[in-house]
């Protein structure tokens, strides 16, 4: 009888901690599903002065729609709801296009009529005026890339090369 009422002593210290761990997991069930829907992004695309694209890609066939509104002022826009299916690999490229330039933008992201939370804040910049300006564009960043291919000797066919050079040109 005294090992059981250890045991039972026990699990009543435990009892506020195994509460704690419910409530956790019957909040924190509902953010899995929303992502549950979700399979990559959202990632924003191409963004001009007057629109920005938003790009992601769901599990399966869904409605997709964004919220979003300009940080500075109380402004709010939602985009056509959009149907993704298998036809389109499940993929969304919604355009926002009541953006206004230089402007910042926080979107919410709704599958299936469902607003999904992240860990991270969910923005984008609109382009400023600069064209026909006086001031200089907006500094830019890009990175450029090859399909290089560098022949390794021990895998290349025996013989001589079959491709045209300069070499070859002069003999």
């Amino acid at each position: 009888m005294a090992l059981q009422c250890r045991h039972l002593h026990l699990i009543v210290l435990k009892m506020p901690y195994l509460l704690s761990l419910l409530l956790l997991l019957a909040i924190a069930s509902p953010l899995c599903a929303q992502q549950a829907l979700l399979r990559s992004g959202p990632m924003v695309g191409h963004v001009d002065m007057r629109e920005a694209t938003i790009w992601l890609q769901t599990t399966g066939d869904a409605k997709v729609r964004i919220a979003y509104k300009d940080s500075a002022s109380s402004n709010a826009y939602s985009t056509p709801t959009m149907t993704v299916d298998a036809s389109m690999h499940h993929i969304a490229k919604i355009v926002c296009d009541s953006v206004e330039p230089g402007r910042t933008y926080i979107y919410e992201v709704f599958i299936n009529d469902k607003k999904l939370s992240f860990a991270y804040p969910t923005q984008f910049r609109s382009q400023p005026v600069w064209k026909y300006r006086k001031n200089d564009p907006p500094v830019m960043t890009m990175a450029l890339g090859s399909c290089l291919y560098i022949n390794e000797e021990e895998f290349d066919r025996p013989g001589t090369c079959l491709l045209y050079t300069s070499d070859a040109a002069d003999e």
